[in-house]
Order: structure tokens, then sequence, then C-alpha cells
């Protein structure tokens, strides 16, 4: 992730059963959808926000891997 001043955080997703393609796009909504545009100080809400926004009610662990990539991005810049 980069701030809108120019500050870079990075996370990784790990153990994806899906092609790339498939994780790209899945990576895109989740930050078009919840990331974009939002302060990376608010890590919790914006955790919550992404998690809620259907891994809650299903076990996906690909979503969730990209769920941390998020979060250790945001927590990469604070």
């Amino acid at each position: 992730l980069t701030t809108n001043t120019g500050i870079s955080g990075w996370g990784e997703a790990y153990w994806m059963p899906y092609s790339g393609k498939v994780i790209e796009q899945m990576t895109l909504d989740l930050f078009e959808k919840v990331v974009k545009g939002k302060s990376p100080y608010h890590i919790e809400d914006t955790y919550n926000q992404l998690y809620f926004l259907g891994y809650a009610h299903f076990v996906d662990y690909s979503r969730m891997s990209i769920i941390s990539a998020f979060e250790t991005a945001m927590w990469d810049i604070v």
C-alpha cells in the first residue's frame, strides 16, 4: 500500500490455492471496496470491514490471507 503522501507499507498474501489472476482480482476487489482512501491509522476498523464483508459467512483462507496482507501493510506504514 502507498499513502497519498508517498509512504509505503508491505504485506504479503500466501497459501493461495487459486490462480494468480483470481488472487489479483480478489485483492483489487477488496482494495476498491474497503481499503482505498482509508487512513492507515484506522487498522482495526479497516480489518473489521474487510473481515465482515463476507468472510464471516464462510471460511476462505485465501481471502483471510489477503486481509492479513492489507493489515500488515498498514502496520508497516504506521
